[in-house]
């Protein structure tokens, strides 16, 4: 009996087919990452994502080596490509748990990322997108804490930062990407519910209020007293110290009898409390001197050395 030719035809096609090539299986971490999340063979970009809120809760610790990733907003996603499959990512939830390994921040490097692993493969994603305890200043009663991490290296390098509160409550701290220097200082208020952070210029927080404070960009290095005055450093080669007390304006405090000249420091270090007593350190190109002034009337007073808490 002949074969109709249609059958033939299916037949042909059909013996065709199975002499091709199969595809490669993919890499295995991969197909770890797809037994968790079905994206990890393909790049999502405009998956929509529910906008929460308020985002996780910080814990009250996070030892070394773990970190938690952290979205540009409540309730969106972290992209993690893996080493074994640099072509294929994942976009896996904020708040996720990882390993912290290292990171790639340097000058010259405009979008540093964080080696990190997750469910036991490795791979990247944006440094700031990793929340370590190492990167957490936490105020006295831990119930506050300001992450910072390096975003952008050009020629300088810039942090981006985050205000966390109680219950998942959370702030950008930076309103246009990253705005802080390679280090973002803070000093919280030692009675009232307030910080003050140097992101550029040194601003004022009242934790919990959504109102943007002013900046004041003449200033660095910002320190609380424990009567509520709130020191600084003069942003400029003098490096004298300023004071804001409570109700009042910014005023000089304490400067040296000649002030140094040429370019300020790279780093300008925040005023020490040894008791009733302020020290500062003023960096020359050779050298560093101290001096200390009484906290209360801004007299000289005596002692020599590095300062020391007390």
């Amino acid at each position: 009996m002949k074969t109709p030719i249609g059958l033939r035809a299916m037949a042909l096609g059909l013996g065709l087919l199975g002499c091709q090539r199969r595809a490669p299986a993919p890499p295995a971490a991969v197909t770890a990452l797809q037994a968790v999340a079905p994206d990890a063979g393909s790049v999502v970009t405009e998956t929509p994502v529910p906008v929460a809120p308020r985002g996780f809760v910080l814990p009250a610790n996070l030892p070394a080596p773990r970190g938690l990733l952290l979205a540009a907003r409540p309730g969106a996603r972290v992209r993690f490509v893996a080493d074994a499959a640099p072509d294929a990512s994942v976009e896996l939830a904020e708040g996720t748990e990882v390993t912290y390994v290292d990171d790639d921040a340097a000058v010259g490097v405009d979008a540093p990322t964080a080696a990190v692993v997750y469910q036991g493969a490795r791979g990247r994603v944006p440094n700031a997108a990793v929340v370590t305890e190492a990167r957490l200043t936490r105020n006295p009663a831990g119930t506050w804490a300001v992450f910072s991490a390096i975003a952008t290296c050009g020629d300088f390098c810039h942090s981006d930062a985050v205000l966390f509160g109680p219950d998942g409550l959370r702030r950008a701290l930076c309103a246009e990407g990253a705005c802080g220097g390679p280090s973002v200082r803070v000093s919280w208020h030692p009675t009232e519910p307030a910080m003050a952070v140097d992101l550029g210029g040194v601003s004022v927080y009242a934790l919990g209020a959504s109102e943007a404070p002013a900046v004041e960009a003449s200033v660095t290095a910002p320190s609380y007293a424990p009567d509520g005055a709130l020191f600084a450093r003069a942003v400029d080669a003098s490096q004298r110290v300023m004071v804001r007390r409570p109700g009042a304006a910014w005023a000089p405090f304490l400067a040296l009898s000649r002030s140094p000249r040429g370019e300020p420091p790279e780093e300008f270090s925040p005023v020490v409390f040894e008791g009733d007593v302020v020290c500062a350190a003023f960096h020359r190109a050779a050298e560093t001197q101290y001096r200390r002034a009484l906290r209360g009337t801004g007299r000289p007073a005596p002692g020599a050395g590095p300062c020391t808490p007390r």
